[in-house]
């Protein structure tokens, strides 16, 4: 290859300049300037500088698509905790109209009927992930780990029907939010968990503003109260429990919880709801209350005990417990208000006090809850840099 800088010997013609066939070929091979790394303009540049324009807008692009999926995802996280709270608070009000106001005397049969429908509507989820594969629903380890499960959610769902019975909304929520505390203490045990201080001050809070509570409430029932407590045992043996089972049994989910718990439950609450089947029939015959409108009662609430279960673990699945957590306290709080104007309560400025109070420790145990979340998302986030 030749230069394009002239030669020391330009004044000589016949020398350097000449190729063998007699041609000056010097300048006329370095007109070429496709061939001259140096002078070339026909020369690729490197990817990153061409069309710088093309690639800003494909990162603004990326940029844009993850700002739409953030956005969507928090507007359905949004819908999910906003139809935990409205449909958990309408099913507890449902619940108090018709142990109050309707007084149906089949609690069992309503039981045993949602069961029946949350199982049947859960299983074709179950199966499409299971490929078509059988449940175990008498396998050995399934039976060991959940029976007692089974047999706790039965409990908290019979005792809370009973006490709304015997106690008002805001007294019933009161009751109620001592569930984490109770799951506290078994989960110390069973499980040897331990919780932060903020939590431990919060369950405090829960259990003085209950106590409270019971001293400021002027319709003081202890059957009503007993029931309440029975109610929150079950519950808090439920979820320890259910938490127990899903670290014995890999590859259960929630999901497989609900159907099995729902399953057993169905041979829990059937021979009582037959037993019931007199007492049914008697007041249908007997109630002034028009049929229709029995019909739409107990079929929306049939409707909103599945639905109840749906939004339950929409939220859990698309938020977190700890959000789901807080939207029960958020409900609780809620339904007592409306409770106080559609029913009956008679509480003493001492006893709503205690309410205060109960709620208060209601939130800095979930504040706890949604710390200790964070800290873990944040180790773990950590964790998957230093790999």
């Amino acid at each position: 290859m030749t230069e394009t800088r002239e030669s020391p010997s330009r004044g000589r013609k016949g020398s350097r300049g000449r190729s063998p066939g007699g041609k000056v070929g010097s300048r006329r091979v370095s007109a070429s300037p496709s061939k001259n790394p140096r002078t070339s303009t026909n020369k690729q540049l490197p990817s990153d500088i061409v069309a710088p324009s093309s690639r800003s807008s494909g990162a603004f692009t990326s940029s844009g698509s993850v700002v739409q999926r953030r956005q969507a995802t928090l507007v359905q996280s949004s819908a999910a905790a906003v139809s935990y709270i409205v449909v958990s608070m309408l099913m507890t009000l449902l619940n108090k109209q018709i142990i109050s106001k309707v007084k149906f005397p089949g609690t069992n049969f309503l039981l045993f009927c949602e069961c029946l429908i949350a199982t049947v509507l859960i299983y074709p989820t179950l199966k499409k992930k299971r490929k078509g594969a059988p449940m175990d629903v008498l396998k050995p380890a399934h039976l060991q780990h959940l029976f007692l499960c089974t047999a706790a959610k039965a409990a908290n769902m019979y005792f809370s029907f009973l006490s709304m019975k015997y106690t008002s909304l805001p007294v019933y929520n009161v009751l109620k939010r001592m569930s984490p505390l109770v799951a506290l203490v078994l989960d110390s045990f069973v499980r040897s968990r331990s919780y932060p201080l903020l939590a431990k001050v919060g369950m405090l809070c829960v259990l003085g503003g209950a106590l409270v509570t019971g001293s400021g409430d002027l319709d003081f029932d202890l059957l009503g109260y007993a029931c309440a407590l029975l109610a929150v045992i079950g519950q808090s043996s439920y979820l320890v429990l259910c938490a127990r089972a899903l670290d014995k049994l890999p590859g259960l989910t929630h999901v497989d919880v609900l159907w099995y718990t729902g399953f057993y439950n169905m041979f829990l609450f059937c021979p009582m709801a037959a037993g019931e089947i007199r007492g049914i029939s008697e007041f249908w015959s007997k109630t002034e209350i028009p049929g229709l409108h029995l019909a739409v009662v107990f079929l929306l609430y049939v409707f909103q005990g599945t639905l109840l279960n749906f939004v339950t673990f929409w939220c859990t699945s698309v938020t977190s417990p700890v959000t789901t957590g807080v939207c029960g306290n958020m409900k609780a709080l809620l339904t007592s208000l409306v409770g106080v104007f559609l029913f009956k309560t008679n509480l003493s400025p001492l006893g709503w006090a205690g309410f205060a109070l109960n709620s208060a420790g209601g939130f800095f145990y979930s504040l706890s809850q949604a710390r200790a979340k964070m800290a873990a998302s944040a180790r773990s986030v950590a964790k998957k840099k230093t790999l």
